[in-house]
């Protein structure tokens, strides 16, 4: 198991997979990194993606 890469966020965000994941939060991480401390992720309630810092708490879904 691994998670996302942003690109597979967004491809599960446009299918509709993420709607029942909203019960848990909005903010998904990626496995796509963006700099040297930061990493994409995903809004799946507006469909936008974000560089974040990764010490900061975010929901994740893994994939095989």
């Amino acid at each position: 198991m691994r998670l996302p890469t942003i690109e597979e966020l967004k491809s599960a965000y446009k299918s509709g997979v993420t709607e029942s994941w909203k019960k848990n939060g909005n903010g998904y991480w990626s496995s796509t990194v963006s700099g040297d401390s930061t990493s994409y992720s995903f809004d799946i309630s507006h469909g936008t993606t974000h560089s974040d810092e990764r010490r900061f708490s975010l929901f994740v879904r893994c994939v095989k």
